[in-house]
């Protein structure tokens, strides 16, 4: 989930781990350090960590880690994007023969010998080279929410808002904003065209009514993987919805935007419709008119 680095928790997912419960789907949700206390490369290590504990040990709750999908919302479609675009360059790189690594091992050498500089070791992600050992072969699909993908344009639009953008040079080392954002990553030197083949299907789901991330971040990421050759990346914008309505005052009103994004890709199309009519429908928590005025009310 999200929490502008700062205040992400697990817990930010029980409705949508009960909401999908219900569908008969298990959920993993994943924390990672919040700022200050990690920074991004810290919290990709994170994911990564929490995706090879997913991989390894879903089986003995019911899932199938043969049928993974990854999502996040805000800060956590941010992080988790940057991890499919680290794990994509590291496989690319060829680090079959051991845990893939980092954005490092797709350099080239800066030695007279060429190959591949120092791969092993995760400059711009970790301090430490990785040791889980997942793939993106086995990620059935991707959904982001919401996401801010590119930092320097997110830091640009919250100065309009008043709020600045201190937080995102913090909690990038150096304050390097441009290197930890997907979408610049992508049209980077670092960037490797081969890697882009190898991540799943891409959903960037975003409300075009968002004061937070303005919706232009997951339509210009989706252009930037298209370009790349991403096998499939697809914006999907609706009309009338803020950053937060989708977990939060959509929920409440009974609607079920994430399930209804998470089943097609678990499910497929023809089995997404039958499981949501077995589904007993969401029911509103609050009458519409208070969630319509607390929608408005929401600073996000």
């Amino acid at each position: 989930m999200g929490g502008a680095w700062v205040i992400g928790h697990r817990a930010w997912n029980a409705q949508l781990g009960q909401r999908l419960m219900a569908a008969g789907v298990l959920v993993v949700a994943i924390d990672y350090r919040n700022f200050p206390f990690g920074k991004v490369p810290d919290m990709v290590d994170d994911l990564d960590q929490g995706m090879s504990w997913a991989f390894a040990n879903v089986a003995a709750y019911g899932g199938d880690p043969a049928n993974v999908v990854l999502t996040g919302q805000s800060a956590g479609a941010h992080l988790s994007s940057l991890l499919l675009l680290q794990r994509s360059l590291a496989e690319c790189a060829g680090e079959a023969a051991g845990p893939p690594d980092d954005l490092e091992a797709a350099r080239p050498s800066t030695g007279g010998g060429g190959g591949v500089a120092n791969p092993r070791r995760p400059a711009v992600f970790s301090e430490e080279p990785s040791t889980s050992a997942w793939s993106l072969r086995d990620i059935r699909g991707y959904v982001g929410v919401s996401g801010p993908y590119d930092l320097p344009a997110l830091g640009a639009h919250l100065e309009t808002r008043g709020l600045g953008g201190a937080l995102l040079r913090q909690m990038c080392p150096d304050g390097d904003v441009e290197r930890f954002s997907p979408t610049l990553l992508l049209k980077s030197p670092e960037w490797e065209p081969r890697a882009a083949q190898r991540l799943p299907r891409m959903l960037l789901f975003h409300g075009a009514a968002d004061k937070t991330v303005p919706a232009a971040s997951s339509e210009e990421f989706a252009h930037a993987l298209r370009g790349a050759g991403a096998p499939e990346a697809v914006a999907d914008v609706r009309p009338l919805l803020a950053h937060a309505e989708v977990i939060i005052e959509g929920p409440m009103r009974g609607e079920d935007h994430q399930v209804q994004l998470l089943l097609p890709f678990l499910l497929g199309e023809a089995g997404c419709r039958v499981r949501l009519e077995a589904m007993p429908p969401l029911q509103p928590l609050y009458p519409k008119w208070i969630i319509s005025v607390a929608s408005r009310l929401m600073p996000f």
